[in-house]
């Protein structure tokens, strides 16, 4: 039952209050919390961001999917290069995080569009190979509850080319790749049920298909699954003929 509705059904009725406030370029940024109650130990069951111009509130954002959202370091860069200082806002579901992104162009808000892989769900953007460029991260959504494993999210760097679109250069980021696989399997080490070592063994495999070592990955996820042929073809087809919902 989402958490709104569960205030409602016991009485409460969500309050806001707010939490950030941020002036860009004439626009009023807001982020409220939405709690059940007014006093400091009230339960804050999600938040909502309000951009507002005058009188008028042009956006808000935040629901029962994505509850919780905060501002991101990078808000108030121009981080599409259009000209116009961005609203970059991290949102957090149950089990995922993604980011999105407004440009505070003169006729109101309008949303960053990327242009990525279909499977990409924007995650961060940040360096993360130091050298003072930002990647963007993204989420790969193909292997998300991949047969009923919880799969631990893929984050892939991204590079902008000249075209402007963003795209995988795993060259780039070997380091970043390598410190991914060596921290799964620590996990895999320590972890007793088979079903929690199949969702990391998905998740180590899809990172060295992400580094461009295609053979590899399906070796090491037939070896991390004890020879399981059939989930090697499953994960295969999700990797290499994924077509977007």
């Amino acid at each position: 039952m989402p958490l709104v509705l569960a205030g409602f059904l016991l009485g409460q009725k969500p309050t806001l209050i707010l939490g950030d406030s941020l002036e860009i370029a004439g626009f009023q940024v807001k982020v409220y919390s939405l709690a059940l109650g007014e006093s400091d130990e009230a339960d804050v069951i999600g938040t909502r961001l309000f951009i507002i111009k005058g009188a008028d509130t042009l956006l808000s954002i935040g629901d029962d999917e994505w509850p919780f959202l905060f501002l991101d370091k990078d808000t108030g860069e121009d981080i599409d290069g259009d000209g116009n200082p961005d609203v970059v806002v991290v949102m957090a579901g149950e089990d995922r995080i993604k980011l999105v992104a407004y440009s505070l162009d003169t006729a109101g808000p309008k949303e960053v569009r990327f242009s990525i892989p279909g499977w990409a769900e924007i995650f961060s953007y940040e360096d993360v190979n130091g050298d003072e460029v930002p990647e963007l991260l993204v989420a790969d959504t193909r292997i998300r509850g991949f047969e009923g494993l919880e799969v631990p999210q893929v984050i892939v760097a991204l590079r902008k080319t000249r075209g402007g679109y963003w795209e995988e250069f795993p060259e780039a980021y070997n380091d970043y790749y390598t410190a991914k696989l060596e921290a799964l399997l620590t996990k895999m080490r320590m972890e007793a049920n088979p079903f929690k070592k199949r969702a990391y063994a998905t998740a180590y495999s899809a990172y060295l298909f992400h580094m461009g070592k295609t053979q590899e990955a399906w070796d090491e996820f037939l070896r991390l699954t004890e020879g399981d042929e059939t989930l090697l073809m499953k994960f295969k087809e999700r990797m290499l003929f994924w077509e977007e919902k």
